[in-house]
């Protein structure tokens, strides 16, 4: 009999590789009720039993003699299961978390220069608003791609004229921009 605290030496046993594949089934069972996603229990379990025939080679595997050997197999691969379980899960939530970390940035940052935008489009249209009306229709003309022939043609301007307010209209358009952007 063992006290508290101490290990018991038992002797150890070794088993075939089939005994110890036998158990795959079992394997699986402690890892899905455990909680591992079931796309990662085929490898996990993998694992588990590799673990388990590598520490058997080594002789850890060391059962009281006392209890039937089917038993302790059982006893002793649950063990190795909870633990790579527990590992893995650990592993999971750490890849989770950057993944999410990932996904939190980027969307951070796509809302902050969609913000961005939409500040300065708002300025930019209300700085369009105080222009004169021959200046808005003329740099209105402009950003929709007409050259200055079509848009002295659609105005019924010359086309000196029509160049000379596109100029003058991003000017302004410019210097009320650059006060915004020293606040």
């Amino acid at each position: 009999m063992t006290r508290k605290g101490t290990r018991a030496t038992y002797p150890t046993v070794y088993l075939s590789d089939d005994e110890i594949m036998k158990h795959g089934a079992f394997v699986r069972v402690v890892l899905r009720g455990r909680g591992v996603p079931e796309e990662d229990i085929a490898d996990l379990a993998q694992e588990t039993l590799f673990g388990a025939w590598h520490s058997m080679t080594v002789g850890r595997f060391r059962p009281n003699p006392d209890i039937p050997l089917e038993t302790a197999v059982r006893v002793w691969l649950r063990r190795i299961a909870l633990n790579n379980a527990g590992h893995e899960l650990g592993r999971a939530w750490r890849r989770h978390e950057q993944r999410e970390t990932a996904r939190i940035l980027a969307l951070r940052a796509a809302v902050t220069i969609e913000y961005e935008r939409t500040i300065d489009a708002s300025r930019m249209l209300r700085s369009l608003q105080r222009l004169t009306p021959t200046l808005r229709s003329v740099l209105a003309l402009a950003a929709m791609g007409f050259q200055l022939k079509e848009i002295a043609r659609r105005l019924g301007i010359p086309v000196g004229t029509a160049a000379a307010r596109v100029v003058y209209g991003r000017k302004v358009l410019a210097r009320r921009n650059r006060r915004w952007r020293r606040w």
